[in-house]
């Protein structure tokens, strides 16, 4: 699957299992993370740029693939 279908999937699934945050596809990584030979990312809840209120606590999320192409949240 090309690089822009998998971030559609990529935001689709961050926007589902949380809402509240803006998905920055700049910070977002590709790559099989559990060995299972699907793409999974990775990618941060918050600003990954430092803005002018200092450094915000930063989280780093985890999506599983699937393999219909979806992603799901590994909490």
């Amino acid at each position: 699957e090309d690089h822009s279908q998998l971030l559609l999937h990529a935001k689709a699934a961050f926007e589902k299992y949380v809402p509240a945050n803006h998905f920055h596809d700049y910070a977002t990584a590709f790559g099989d993370v559990n060995g299972d030979g699907i793409n999974d990312f990775v990618t941060f809840i918050g600003d990954p740029h430092y803005n002018d209120n200092g450094v915000e606590n930063l989280k780093v999320a985890v999506f599983l693939g699937k393999s219909d192409n979806t992603f799901i949240f590994s909490e």
